[in-house]
């Protein structure tokens, strides 16, 4: 029975360790094409930012009044 928990645990572990080292691969590419998207496009992500933080601060400000 103890044997077939360790193996278990095992098997568990492993797909866990193949899954976070899949998630880190995914995580690089968004950043790599992200990356990449900004220095294409710069204007537009500066404004995007711009326009999030206007709407942040509209949003605090209304809830502090």
């Amino acid at each position: 029975m103890q044997a077939n928990a360790t193996d278990f645990t095992e098997e568990v572990l492993d797909e866990s360790r193949r899954a976070v080292k899949k998630l880190g691969k995914q995580v690089f590419r968004l950043e790599k094409d992200m990356e990449s998207n900004v220095r294409e496009n710069p204007v537009h992500w500066f404004l995007g930012a711009l326009g999030v933080g206007l709407v942040f601060t509209m949003l605090m400000r209304r809830n502090h009044d």
